[in-house]
């Protein structure tokens, strides 16, 4: 029974796909009885026969799922249905309006998620093992085979990055989809990759409470973070589809209206992650980095880091999200080490949510958020520093006024590992903290926010001797990993962190902060051993209100003070570091 069944099915998926393509032979060789020449199809038709060949996707999919049970072993679907209809996207973008350009959004989408879902699934040859463990990398030639022509044509001038990892994350396949789904959640998130991000609009928004079947339209800045290395700004959608109960998956796609090969820089080729949820609120995530991107814009310091992977590759973004996730389960737990005056979960509830905004700030200005607002001063600055001021008349969220932001990056001939736990010392701090003016910090609280035993924890410190009265505290989150680490502070009144503890809402807390990201220097040095070779790009940033009015002028004399806090303690870090 089992048997005829199956040759039924499979005679009817042939059927269907003959029909198919006999249709698309017949609708290419029809003349208009009158002039001979091809017919023009109106917005309409063409829309029909998008929808038609969607429908005919589904049902062949449902054959073949048929097929794959009875059969018991999974069937890929026919090449044939793989091959990107770009004749088709092309002919839709050639015409202006909103609806074209939402049937082309779908239809891309579409075809984006089946490419990465083909591109999960497949193994050697198509992938092959990444630099010092970095993942998987994309077998290009194997890639051009497998997918003739790709989804669209290579932009001249553009290389290829791709890659692919794995993880088991502490988080459960729902929660995570929410994440992806909500770009504020998203790039606070991923605030170390993530420079800003916006949401533009949607063309489909899921079926009731859920992301299934959501299609977005986001513009993002992707970052180092260095202002060594050019932000990669790009357009793009992302479509959202649930596959089977417990399987989530999740793809980013370059949108172009009016694509102009010779202005692209930056281009998201089908990108994302498959979620697959697991016993215990766990998920195992498969990441796909797959870009196009213009070469120059690179120190040569970052450009080993960068061509691996260790930036931007899939890896990168999986350590990332594993680091948050247990950050997130370990908050929770409130496991704190010194004690939060008043109403804990609320105190630890506010200090997360005031130290997460800090880091999303912090980052932004290392390297120049234009979607936060952050504007380059020209001809200022040493060689290698990036100087950029932002204006605020009004956001209580920040500064009244003028901020500078000054970053730099210097390479030292130490393992980032000693880099970092130089810097989280609070002993050492006097020696190269230039702000502290010889004054002590002591800790006052301190929340862990990891699983592991690097120390990753947000603090609280006073600065000074208690007897001072009022003074100044200092909120710190500090965060290892093998790939990227940072240690970032920013100066808070005490009032008003006494405040944020005892419940006041901490979006309207005014921040600068300042602080340090560390990466190996080479794909070589990935990992949190001391013993591995190489050495560490330090990544040192301040920002400092200048003026309180908004338009007022920077002069020279701010620029100099500014740039002279940098060298400074880049100098003192150097020093100290190498004597040790």
């Amino acid at each position: 029974m089992e048997h005829e069944d199956n040759l039924r099915l499979k005679e009817e998926n042939t059927q269907l796909l003959t029909e198919n393509v006999k249709l698309k032979g017949a609708l290419r060789t029809i003349r208009c009885s009158n002039c001979g020449q091809p017919p023009t199809l109106d917005e309409k038709s063409i829309d029909e026969l998008i929808l038609e060949n969607a429908g005919m996707r589904e049902k062949i999919e449902m054959v073949m799922g048929l097929i794959a049970k009875y059969t018991s072993r999974p069937l890929r679907t026919p090449s044939v249905l793989l091959e990107p209809p770009v004749a088709e996207l092309n002919l839709i973008l050639s015409r202006k309006g909103p609806e074209t350009e939402k049937t082309a959004a779908h239809l891309l989408a579409v075809v984006a998620m089946e490419e990465l879902l083909a591109m999960a699934q497949r193994e050697a040859p198509l992938w092959i093992p990444g630099i010092a463990g970095l993942g998987e990398a994309l077998n290009e030639e194997e890639y051009a085979r497998a997918f003739p022509g790709g989804l669209g044509p290579r932009f001249a001038g553009l290389g290829i990055e791709a890659s692919r990892a794995t993880a088991i994350i502490a988080m459960d396949a729902v929660r995570l989809v929410d994440i992806l789904m909500d770009v504020s959640k998203w790039s606070a998130f991923f605030s170390s990759i993530v420079a800003g991000a916006t949401y533009i609009t949607g063309y489909s928004f899921g079926t009731g409470e859920s992301y299934d079947g959501s299609l977005q339209l986001i513009t993002a800045e992707l970052q180092a973070p260095s202002p060594l290395v050019a932000l990669r700004e790009g357009l793009f959608l992302r479509h959202c589809k649930l596959h089977g109960e417990g399987l989530w998956a999740v793809v980013d796609v370059s949108f172009e209206v009016s694509p102009d090969a010779t202005m692209t820089k930056f281009r998201r080729r089908p990108s994302g992650c498959i979620i697959q949820q697991l016993p215990d609120d766990r998920s195992k995530v498969i990441w796909i980095e797959h870009v196009e991107v213009e070469a120059g814009g690179i120190h040569d310091m970052y450009k080993p880091i960068v061509n691996s992977g260790l930036v931007f590759g899939a890896k990168r973004w999986l350590e990332t999200l594993s680091k948050q996730c247990e950050r997130m389960a370990s908050l929770m737990a409130s496991n704190s080490t010194a004690p939060i005056v008043g109403d804990d979960a609320v105190a630890t509830k506010n200090i997360l949510k005031l130290s997460d905004r800090m880091v999303v700030c912090f980052f932004s200005g290392v390297s120049g958020s234009v979607l936060h607002q952050w504007a380059d001063r020209r001809n200022v600055g040493m060689n290698d520093v990036k100087i950029r001021g932002r204006k605020n008349n009004g956001d209580p969220g920040r500064p009244t006024g003028i901020v500078l932001s000054a970053s730099t990056s210097i390479w030292l001939p130490i393992p980032p590992k000693r880099i970092f736990d130089f810097l989280r010392d609070v002993p050492s701090r006097n020696q190269w903290d230039v702000l502290l003016h010889g004054s002590m910090l002591r800790e006052t609280a301190s929340i862990d926010n990891g699983q592991d035993e690097k120390g990753n924890c947000i603090s609280i410190f006073s600065v000074g001797m208690p007897e001072e009265g009022r003074k100044t505290m200092m909120l710190q989150e500090i965060c290892f990993g093998p790939i990227c680490s940072f240690v970032i502070y920013t100066p808070i009144d005490s009032v008003i962190i006494n405040a944020v503890i005892g419940g006041a809402d901490p979006n309207f807390v005014a921040l600068l902060p300042s602080g340090f990201v560390i990466h190996p220097d080479g794909p070589s040095g990935f990992g949190d051993d001391e013993a591995k070779p190489g050495g560490s790009i330090l990544t040192v940033a301040f920002q400092i209100s200048m003026h309180s009015r908004p338009n007022s002028k920077i002069s020279a004399i701010s620029i100099a003070t500014v740039n002279n806090l940098l060298s400074c303690t880049c100098a003192r870090i150097r020093a100290i570091a190498l004597a040790q």
